[in-house]
């Protein structure tokens, strides 16, 4: 059985806009509330 990722296809992400938000989670800078996403501007767009 294939894994779940390989079904989830990212193509369509900017590339450059995701390694800047990964670093900002990283770094803490970004701190998202999974249980709350449509209050998070950085979840929301």
């Amino acid at each position: 059985m294939r894994e779940k990722e390989e079904d989830f296809n990212v193509d369509f992400l900017d590339t450059e806009r995701v390694k800047k938000t990964e670093e900002k989670v990283k770094t803490g800078k970004i701190v998202c509330d999974i249980h709350a996403p449509e209050g998070c501007e950085n979840c929301s767009g």
